[in-house]
This record gives structure tokens, sequence and C-alpha cells, in this order.
């Protein structure tokens, strides 16, 4: 009789243990696979494993409940959320979204260079769409610049798309320095087919600036070669603040050489030049011409030496 209730003992456990485990997989199942989606869109357990979304899910698995708090927010996010940008950016955005926090810079930065790897062309359109407007500044030099170090070739399309807004000329400045920077004489070849005169303006500063910095000459022959005066005379100013930047002396040399030029050029040139050697800088002032810059030039140079901590040597 003992034995015949042991086993019947054994065997009810057994069932018992069978039902929880039933009851928990249908659980487990509900919790991650059974997402709302009132978007519309593929629920992104669909497109990850379910490892990596386990926890973005749980606002989801508790019914949207309040309970969902800050803690669990920060959980999700740090075991989650660089896997999710890696994999589905978009997606991840739009749970971003849904936290209704503030998105910091850091984290767009890193999920609009994922997608820009992956479709520049959207990540482009959803920089610029009314709901990321907080994020619009870096979203779209992220954009941008991910895709001319990926594919320069795409870049002049993608600046077509951009809507001009109050810092584009900022956005296109940083942009072309970079190409400069990256391959001068694909800029150099690309240069005729920008057709905005905003970004045509700035892509030949860029130009100016990164040439006068390594051969003068030959900048100065490539500025020779632009089709009209006005683009020359802006092209000449911004080499000389390239070259200045690496040989000042020789700069300023240049500039005594010309008749006329732009009086804030021998400014600008004053102040790159104080940062390394204000002696030399001050002595060049004090032979210009014009009395009222050449007045203003000590003041400059205090400017730069005060930003750039360079004493002023006695003689």
């Amino acid at each position: 009789m003992t034995k015949i209730v042991v086993i019947k003992a054994k065997s009810l456990s057994v069932f018992c243990l069978c039902v929880l485990c039933f009851f928990s997989g249908l659980i487990s199942s509900k919790i991650f696979l059974n997402t709302s989606n009132p978007q519309g869109r593929t629920p992104i357990n669909s497109r990850v494993p379910k490892a990596h979304v386990i926890h973005l899910d749980k606002k989801n698995a508790l019914g949207g409940q309040t309970e969902y708090s800050a803690i669990d927010q920060f959980n999700d996010l740090g075991d989650n959320l660089t896997r999710l940008i890696d994999l589905d950016p978009e997606n991840a955005l739009m749970r971003l979204r849904a936290l209704g926090k503030a998105i910091e810079p850091i984290v767009a930065k890193a999920l609009f260079q994922s997608w820009a790897k992956k479709n520049p062309d959207r990540a482009l359109e959803a920089a610029q769409s009314p709901e990321n407007r907080d994020i619009q500044a870096i979203a779209l030099e992220t954009v941008l610049s991910t895709t001319l170090e990926d594919n320069p070739d795409d870049i002049i399309r993608l600046l077509s798309s951009v809507r001009k807004s109050a810092n584009s000329a900022t956005m296109a400045s940083r942009l072309f320095n970079r190409w400069a920077d990256l391959d001068l004489d694909g800029l150099v070849t690309v240069l005729a087919t920008i057709t905005s005169p905003l970004e045509h303006s700035e892509a030949i500063i860029s130009i100016a600036i990164k040439s006068g910095k390594e051969d003068p000459q030959k900048a100065l022959e490539w500025i020779s070669s632009l089709p009209n005066k006005t683009e020359q005379q802006k092209a000449l100013s911004a080499m000389v603040i390239g070259w200045g930047q690496t040989d000042p002396k020789s700069a300023a040399l240049y500039l005594d050489s010309k008749h006329n030029y732009e009086p804030q050029l021998a400014v600008a040139l004053i102040g790159i030049w104080a940062k390394t050697d204000p002696n030399a800088a001050y002595l060049w002032s004090q032979n210009i011409k014009d009395a009222s810059l050449r007045n203003s030039a000590p003041s400059q140079i205090i400017c730069s030496m005060l930003t750039n901590s360079t004493p002023l040597k006695k003689d």
C-alpha cells in the first residue's frame, strides 16, 4: 500500500509540473510574441531575435501599464538599444519615440549612422520629418557625413534632397571641409555638378582652404581656371586663409604683392599668425597701408593671444 501511494504521489507531482510548464510556455509566448503594434509596422520580434527585444517588449506585455518604471526603461535601453540600432535603426527610433523622452545626441548620431549605412535615402527622409525636428541638425549631418565616407557618389544627389534651413550653410561647410580632407581631387571633379549656389560657394571655399594648406601654387592655378571673377576672389581669400595656417609669412608676402585685397582678409591672416608668432604678426600689420586696419591690428592680436595663450616676446 505504501508503495502504491508513493507512486501515485510521484505521478501527481509530474502531472502538476507538466501543467505548470504548459501554462508557463503560454505566458512566455504572450509576453515575447504578442506585441501590440498600433502603427501597422512589422513587429520588431519578427525581425530581431527574441533575446534582443525581451526588455523592450515589457511595456507592451504589461498592457501599457504605468508601472513600467524609469528603472525598467533604463535597463531596457542599456540591454538592447545598441543591438537594436545596429539591426533595425528605423524600428529603434520608433520605440525611442514611444518612450516619450528626449533622444540624446549621442544616441541620435549612432542611430542615423547605422541607418545611413543601410538606406541613406530613407534615413535622410526621416531626418527631415517633423517628428524628428529636435534632432534634425545632428541627424542630417550624420547621414551626409556617413554617406560621404561610404559612398561619396551619392552625396550630391542627397544634398539636392535636403531642404534649406537657417543652418544649411554651416552644414554644407562642414561636409565639404570633410570631403576636401578625404578626397580633394574628387571634390574638385564634382564641383561643376553642384547646382545649388550656396553649396557651390561652400565647396569652392573648402577646396581653396585645403589647397592653400597643401600647395598654394597649385591652388592659384586652380583659382585662375574658375569661370568668373566673383568665384576667383572668393577662392583667393579662402586660399590665403589656408596658406596662413601652414605658412603665414609667405601668405603675408603674397598679400603684400597684391595692390587691392579685402581688408578683412588681412585681419583674418593677422589673427591666424598671432596664434603662433604674435610678434611677427604685429610687425607685419604695421606696414599695412590702410590706417584703420593698421590701428585695429593690436586688438586682433591680443584676442588671438588670449584664446591661444601665446605670450608676446620682448625684443
